[in-house]
């Protein structure tokens, strides 16, 4: 016999299983995009564009204070800059909003370092650094060691440019670290170049050309074109002010046959300029080219003025 009692007991029954099913799709609703936000992190230094491909196809409808959401907010600002895509701060404001409030030591870095890089790209040099620094202290809490090169980098980078060689080779050897830690070879290469530059901008010429060297053995290693030029170049002229001439030469020829294949026909200019300067008068093919280069650089930024 059914008693009231009964239909009482069942409908608390119902009430309970709905209250939990609601309850469990709101809290696993953004857990469904786990597997495809872990497979674009875990492919964005090497594919980045393969990444933004996947988390463009997510784009979850969630709010901004979910930790999936503010994870997805972060992921597609990081793949959007690599792709090299403009943005506005919309998307790293809500992943700052949420890391800087919670204990995630990799998150908070990773979203005050493009905090500063979006604010170091709308020319707020002194709010980028703020960010990079901070960044900079969060990232030693963690072992992601790409990120802690990155960052110490775009420190050290700023500080050379406001000839802070000290500050700027300080942050450039912890960049280093972090790169022989991740055996990253592009960027140990890099580290290597950075603090060549810092040895450089002190007048340790020799210094720097021993750090040059080193990059350039990485880039031949493991066939860099992109590092080789620019070491190369840099180098080519480290050995003019150290009267090396013939050297210089040989570094700017080689690097010449390298910018030639990648296209870069300014830089190329800069690099025929420094054979003018090591070379007899004699040599037109040179001098000419160099001044088509300077011509062609000189048309293209008046062009880009209009």
């Amino acid at each position: 016999m059914i008693t009231m009692s009964s239909f009482k007991y069942a409908g608390l029954i119902i009430s309970i299983i709905i209250s939990l099913i609601s309850c469990t799709h709101n809290k696993n609703y953004p857990t469904a995009f786990q597997p495809e936000l872990a497979k674009a992190e875990a492919m964005m230094y090497r594919y980045p564009d393969s990444a933004l491909h996947i988390l463009q196809g997510i784009q979850p409808d969630i709010p901004s204070e979910n930790e999936q959401y503010a994870t997805w907010a972060l992921l597609m600002t990081q793949a959007q800059y690599k792709n090299q895509i403009e943005q506005s701060d919309s998307l790293i404001n809500i992943a700052y909003s949420y890391f800087t409030k919670h204990d995630n030591a990799q998150r908070k870095a990773l979203a005050l370092y493009y905090k500063g890089i979006l604010r170091h790209e709308s020319h707020h040099a002194e709010d980028a650094l703020s960010f990079y620094l901070e960044a900079a202290t969060e990232i030693e809490k963690t072992n992601d060691y790409q990120l802690g090169f990155l960052i110490n980098s775009e420190v050290g980078l700023m500080y050379l440019y406001r000839k802070l060689n000290d500050y700027a080779m300080e942050y450039f050897e912890k960049a280093h670290h972090n790169a022989e830690l991740s055996d990253n070879q592009t960027y140990i290469a890099f580290s290597f170049i950075y603090i060549a530059r810092a040895f450089s901008q002190k007048k340790q010429y020799n210094k720097a050309i021993e750090y040059y060297e080193k990059a350039i053995k990485i880039g031949q290693v493991n066939n860099y074109p992109t590092i080789l030029a620019s070491a190369m170049n840099e180098t080519s002229f480290l050995f003019l002010k150290t009267g090396e001439n013939k050297k210089a030469l040989q570094y700017a020829k080689d690097c010449i046959k390298i910018k030639k294949t990648d296209q870069r026909i300014f830089s190329l200019g800069d690099t025929y300029l420094s054979l003018i300067h090591i070379s007899e008068p004699t040599r037109q093919a040179e001098i000419s080219y160099a001044v088509f280069c300077l011509k062609k650089k000189k048309k293209t930024i008046k062009k880009k003025k209009k």
